[in-house]
């Protein structure tokens, strides 16, 4: 059985750092066109390398932060912030939930969970 994010990060810090293949999506809402890692590759601390699945281009590195059961991207070229929660860690398998949080003219913001993305342990 799965632990709780909270409990996951306390115990398992280490686990989350390594090299992970995608495994399956599955949609948590209507339909959503999203780029999505082939490989996600943890091991560095503060840079996340990927490659995205389908594309011919080599890996790419972004900087990223863990803060509160959240793998945070902040992409200065696209000036855009991404969040992919943490919904199961285990030493085989990763699960992320992608987050989007919009916000229109008059300030409301409204806030979705997109797709949740599996990945298995590739060490």
């Amino acid at each position: 059985m799965a632990q709780n994010t909270h409990d996951m990060m306390l115990n398992k810090r280490d686990s989350i750092y390594k090299t992970w293949k995608f495994k399956s999506l599955k949609p948590l809402v209507g339909m959503v066109s999203i780029e999505i890692f082939d490989v996600l590759d943890l091991t560095n601390k503060d840079t996340l390398t990927y490659s995205i699945v389908g594309s011919s281009e080599k890996k790419q590195s972004l900087p990223y932060k863990i803060i509160d059961n959240a793998i945070i991207i902040q992409n200065q070229s696209t000036n855009t912030h991404v969040e992919y929660r943490i919904s199961e860690l285990t030493t085989n398998e990763l699960k992320l939930v992608i987050h989007a949080t919009f916000q229109d003219k008059d300030s409301k913001k409204a806030e979705v969970d997109l797709v949740e993305l599996t990945f298995e342990s590739k060490n």
